[in-house]
């Protein structure tokens, strides 16, 4: 629907009530006015020519508003020159006092309906014009016939007046509904919009996950409370660390995805990066945050997670993942592995403020790394020691993984079994 067509629509309840409104007072009017003429014994012509104008205004007025672009402007045109109507018919009935209080009364209070005070002071101009016309067409006299027939007559065109007021209120009340109704709608629309332009800007388009900007957006809050929750034990207050307060950083690869990208193609790989996103999100809480990391990389956030969980989950993930069989297209089925990398935030119970989040998915991807090089499909985590102190833990981000573990600043805890295989890196 074009946008003229629904201004069309929107118009219509208003359009065809007026159209009924200058039937019936037009009409009524006309008739009353040709009453008061033969009453008063004056000449019928007038009124008869006058009636046959009022006919054509009336289908004038009609189509003026079933092909303007802007209908209710053009009928609020409309209804301004059913003033300077009104203001000849009162010239013609030699302004009667009964049928002139009611016919001037009834479209001033019509207007205040339409279109309010200020839409009520334009109208008096064409009915002013009405007036002069109608003086000049059939002269200026004042009439005053003491008609019982006439008066009550004149009643009913008040009761229709009312009627007709009241019908125009209910015809503009159904038009402001269906643009209330219409602007919500829009509302709905533009807030739907907004929601999936959001979500797009913090969603992974290819697995669903979120992405790196919606864990910045979300990891300070998280900070904060696992703080919060620190607070009784760092004053004091208790002896041991709270539990279930710390933060888990899993950052898992998978092993070897580049042979299946080359022996299966780009869409094989999407296929097993989509499908290891479902995994996580049946393995992991519905309170975790998952992230697609970047590449075939992705990052784990357990979330207010007790330290000691840490690893089974970890195992848990690694498992899922083993033992699931990736479907590619036609069916084919493959194998896949992944390493994982731990570490856990606060890095130090005892100095929550020692080492940033960013420092400890840091630590987490060094874990990744000696998971990677020894022997992959496995976990491993990177912990702090009974030594650790702040002076020896800057040393991290030196790779100084072999010493400090020997120093027993770190400790490394993992799924290999043999854990003399773990392939330490030096300075």
């Amino acid at each position: 629907m074009t946008p003229s067509s629904k201004k069309h629509q929107s118009g219509r309840p208003v359009i065809m009530a007026n159209l009924l409104v200058r039937i019936l007072i037009y009409g009524y009017g006309c008739f009353i006015s040709y009453f008061a003429l033969k009453t008063q014994g004056a000449a019928l012509w007038p009124i008869i020519a006058y009636t046959a104008w009022i006919a054509v205004w009336i289908a004038v007025a009609q189509w003026r508003s079933a092909v303007s672009l802007h209908p209710m402007r053009t009928e609020f045109r409309n209804t301004l020159f059913d003033g300077f109507n009104v203001g000849v018919a009162l010239n013609l009935i030699s302004f009667d006092l009964y049928p002139t209080v009611v016919i001037f009364l009834g479209y001033t209070h019509i207007c205040f309906a339409f279109g309010g005070p200020f839409f009520f002071l334009k109208s008096a101009g064409f009915l002013g014009a009405g007036l002069i016309i109608g003086g000049l067409i059939a002269g200026v006299d004042f009439v005053f016939t003491r008609s019982v027939p006439l008066y009550l007559l004149s009643i009913p065109l008040l009761a229709l007046y009312i009627t007709i007021i009241g019908f125009l209120s209910y015809a503009r009340y159904q038009v402001l509904r269906r643009k209330e109704a219409l602007l919500k709608r829009q509302r709905d629309l533009l807030e739907e919009a907004n929601k999936k332009l959001e979500s797009a800007s913090v969603c992974d388009y290819l697995t669903g996950l979120n992405n790196r900007r919606y864990l910045q957006q979300m990891i300070g809050n998280e900070i904060a409370l696992t703080h919060r929750k620190y607070e009784s034990f760092l004053e004091g207050r208790r002896e041991t660390p709270p539990q279930e307060a710390d933060i888990a950083f899993f950052i898992l690869d998978m092993d070897h995805f580049k042979t299946v990208n080359d022996t299966h193609g780009h869409e094989a790989g999407d296929a097993v990066l989509v499908q290891i996103a479902e995994i996580l999100r049946t393995v992991c809480r519905e309170s975790d945050m998952l992230v697609r990391w970047g590449g075939e990389e992705f990052l784990v956030v357990g979330r207010q997670i007790r330290r000691q969980q840490a690893t089974v989950m970890a195992e848990r993930i690694r498992s899922a993942v083993e033992s699931h069989g990736f479907v590619l297209k036609a069916g084919k089925t493959i194998r896949c592995t992944a390493s994982i990398g731990l570490a856990i935030y606060p890095f130090q119970p005892e100095s929550p403020d020692r080492m940033n989040w960013e420092q400890v998915v840091s630590v987490a991807d060094q874990a990744l790394y000696l998971a990677k090089e020894s022997g992959r499909n496995a976990w491993v985590a990177v912990l702090p020691g009974p030594r650790a102190e702040e002076k020896f833990l800057s040393r991290l981000t030196e790779h100084e993984l072999a010493e400090l573990v020997a120093e027993d600043i770190l400790r490394i805890e993992t799924s290999i079994r043999d854990s003399s295989r773990i392939s330490m890196p030096r300075k």
